[in-house]
């Protein structure tokens, strides 16, 4: 049996009663893996039980050419994987150095984040149009005055400033792909959901937890719905990737002493009820 064969796959709607991804019927038709459903739980769950607040990003990495964004370029899977690793590498250096300005003195401080509050996951995947690709998810801890800034872009929820330069974290995941791919083939994508029927657009790419907040539930609900695109079966099993290794994450995040178990609010049953 080889290793994809002993992936565990869930069809089900939800998945420890968090309702999973089901916008496109296509790519979640095929079910989930519960490895990386599993590791998504583990992460939010670790960083809560030692901090009050958790910030989450959702990404896509592709390789385009550099004048030319709609143009992809094929990159071997083993060595795409070698530059995702490389990624995730410098990009905790860099969130490990992260400065912001000081509030009172207006002077850069120390974010002060560390390894041990990063979490991450990473996804390859194929596809005709878009060739070999990624999408991954960071996580990390909060600031406790966490808010959209488009100066600082300290909560990472404004992803441009009035010059239309990407700023906070977007800066950092942006500018640490283009330094690991050769050639300015790394081009990244923060997803956004367009509902045409509603005319309304879902922010898909940024969650902003906090354990003490009246939206927790919800937030936490919406926050798994949208990485669990990220463990979708679709698009994983070609055979372009058939021998590489698909999924790239962090060590285990340390626990802390806030005991806590995140879990959907509703049942599969329950969902089906009120469908």
């Amino acid at each position: 049996m080889n290793k994809r064969e002993q992936q565990t796959i869930t069809t089900e709607v939800t998945y420890k009663d968090f309702k999973l991804y089901d916008r496109t019927t296509v790519k979640c038709n095929q079910g989930f893996y519960t490895r990386m459903l599993d590791k998504a739980v583990d992460d939010l769950e670790a960083i809560l039980s030692n901090h009050n607040k958790l910030n989450v990003v959702r990404f896509d990495l592709y390789f385009t050419l550099p004048d030319n964004p709609d143009n992809y370029v094929q990159i071997e899977p083993e060595k795409a994987n070698s530059y995702v690793s490389r990624f995730f590498k410098n990009l905790q250096d860099q969130m490990v150095s992260w400065t912001i300005p000081d509030k009172k003195t207006g002077k850069p401080k120390n974010r002060g984040l560390k390894r041990n509050q990063i979490a991450y996951q990473s996804a390859m995947e194929f596809s005709t149009g878009k060739l070999v690709h990624f999408h991954c998810y960071i996580a990390y801890k909060g600031l406790a005055t966490d808010y959209p800034n488009k100066e600082t872009g300290i909560s990472g929820s404004t992803l441009i400033d009035q010059h239309g330069e990407y700023i906070g974290i977007y800066d950092k995941i942006v500018e640490t792909w283009k330094a690991v791919v050769p050639d300015g083939y790394g081009r990244v994508h923060f997803p956004i959901y367009k509902d045409e029927v509603n005319n309304i657009t879902y922010n898909n790419h940024f969650y902003s937890i906090g354990r003490t907040s009246d939206t927790f539930q919800a937030d936490i609900e919406d926050c798994i719905y949208g990485l669990s695109y990220i463990c979708k079966v679709y698009s994983k099993n070609s055979i372009e990737v058939e021998n590489a290794r698909r999924f790239n994450s962090s060590q285990r995040v340390k626990r802390g002493h806030h005991s806590i178990e995140l879990k959907g609010k509703q049942s599969t049953e329950e969902q089906l009820e009120a469908a």
